[in-house]
């Protein structure tokens, strides 16, 4: 998820990246996703719920609420484990 600077319309992003941890952020997180889980499922799941219509604090900030309810639906759908929901 990500917003143009000045706009709070999140887009949505699907990309594939040669490396596995990006150096961009201050830290991560690893997503315990179960077995045979698609990133097409994935996207479906935020589609379906609309999350991909996500309006964002000003500037392109303010994912961390968006992670956290994804990872809910994520695990409420059997995708991911509940490890990592806090």
């Amino acid at each position: 998820m990500a917003a143009d600077r000045g706009y709070i319309t999140g887009q949505l992003f699907v990309t594939n990246h040669q490396y596995i941890l990006s150096n961009s952020r201050l830290q991560h997180w690893d997503f315990a996703v179960n077995n045979g889980v698609t990133v097409r499922q994935l996207t479906n799941l935020i589609v379906e719920n609309k999350r991909h219509q996500y309006n964002m604090s000003g500037g392109g900030s303010g994912c961390r609420y968006w992670v956290y309810v994804t990872a809910n639906s994520e695990e409420l759908y059997g995708y991911a484990g509940a490890d990592y929901i806090e």
